[in-house]
């Protein structure tokens, strides 16, 4: 095929892509991951700040959860002192839950994002062993313990890069401000190529992981940007109609555009592979990624409820 040939397939590329992520559930997966990704979030934060008052200022580690938090969530309306005083005033009752609910929906969210990433992909699910998804929850919990650890320390180590330079205050403003948005999207491309590279079943093309990264990177960062808008403008009104859960509404909302935008990225890396470097055809790629039935109910794939 031809390079021009090529480059006019990939809006059949992106159109196939959103077709199969809508055939394959994508929503109902979405939905699902959105659910045991908000369980999750506050256990841990409470987790990470009882370690933490036996070895360092608490609320220091708060506020650095917060800000790195703050740094790919617009959730600006957490509180860290009430994360940190409540904590520290029950912490061995709340450590306890904290740990259970972890072991709970962290598990759950894993093996529901492996059996989303298999599903989105040009593979049976089915197929997938009981040992390649447990080494694979592992790898993406080191990896993810490690991203976010690496978003925490970024404002700690560019201040100090800054004392060390000696700049003036503009300077400091203009380079901090330049460096928190690359090394944030660093992050964040690097995230997302971990995550397609290794989940999903079967062998990844690493051409297509970059390039799906690369999108799905961008997607998110425009995605965030609308949503920060949205509640400057909105966040009186939403705190009138849901009151105290507000805030659990708004990352729940935001956490679901988030995992759809994860789950266009796996359905469009695994078409790049399939359309783009293996050349098939639009129909060929649907018979690989979406599960064909006899009946009503026959060859189906287990859903995120199943």
């Amino acid at each position: 095929m031809t390079t021009t040939g090529r480059e006019r397939r990939w809006p059949l590329i992106v159109s196939r892509s959103v077709q199969d992520l809508f055939a394959n559930d994508g929503l109902a997966w979405a939905a699902a991951l959105s659910f045991f990704a908000l369980l999750s979030f506050f256990p841990v934060v409470i987790v990470i700040i009882i370690v933490a008052s036996y070895v360092t200022d608490p609320q220091w580690v708060g506020e650095r959860i917060v800000n790195g938090v703050n740094e790919f969530v617009p959730a600006e309306q957490i509180d860290p002192v009430a994360l940190v005083d409540g904590a520290q005033q029950q912490r061995e009752r709340l450590g306890v839950i904290a740990v259970v609910l972890i072991l709970i929906t962290g598990r759950r969210i894993l093996g529901t994002l492996t059996s989303a990433m298999d599903r989105m992909s040009d593979v049976d699910q089915r197929d997938d062993t009981f040992r390649r998804r447990v080494l694979t929850e592992g790898a993406l919990v080191i990896g993810i313990v490690s991203v976010a650890g690496l978003a925490v320390a970024t404002r700690p180590l560019l201040a100090l890069a800054e004392r060390v330079i000696g700049l003036t205050t503009t300077a400091q403003e203009r380079v901090t401000l330049a460096l928190t948005e690359t090394l944030q999207t660093l992050l964040i491309f690097g995230t997302f190529t971990l995550v397609y590279a290794t989940v999903p079943l079967g062998k990844r093309m690493w051409r297509a992981v970059l390039i799906a990264s690369a999108v799905v990177t961008g997607l998110f960062l425009a995605t965030r940007a609308a949503f920060t808008a949205v509640v400057e403008l909105l966040w009186e009104s939403l705190a009138i109609l849901y009151g105290p859960l507000a805030a659990a509404a708004f990352l729940l909302t935001w956490v679901y555009w988030v995992a759809l935008i994860v789950l266009f990225g796996a359905s469009l890396s695994s078409h790049i592979k399939v359309m783009h470097l293996e050349g098939a055809s639009s129909q060929e790629a649907e018979q690989r990624h979406v599960p064909r039935t006899d009946g009503p109910t026959a060859g189906a794939t287990p859903g995120p409820t199943d």
